[in-house]
């Protein structure tokens, strides 16, 4: 399963997909998915406006398999994001 969750975030980078659910906003949306897996960007999870971008399972339990808060206040670098969410995956 790793090795497949690794290739979906790289797909996903490589379609820009990660960065736009990096970008600070109020709405929750998927913005990437396959047979197996789904990107999206989850609710604000504090005042501040910070939020997080989860891969999570299609089916199973428990559904996340990596996620990263997004600071509302700092530059997002979705590079950074996709590499976080890969080293976060090699736990799995």
């Amino acid at each position: 399963m790793r090795d497949h969750a690794h290739a979906f975030v790289d797909k996903a980078h490589d379609k820009s997909r990660i960065a736009q659910a990096a970008v600070p906003s109020t709405q929750t949306k998927m913005y990437y998915h396959n047979d197996a897996f789904h990107l999206d960007r989850q609710q604000l999870t504090n005042a501040k406006g910070d939020h997080k971008v989860a891969v999570q399972l299609n089916k199973g339990s428990p559904s996340t398999i990596g996620q990263v808060l997004i600071n509302k206040d700092h530059h997002i670098i979705p590079k950074t994001v996709s590499f976080s969410i890969s080293m976060i995956l090699h736990g799995h």
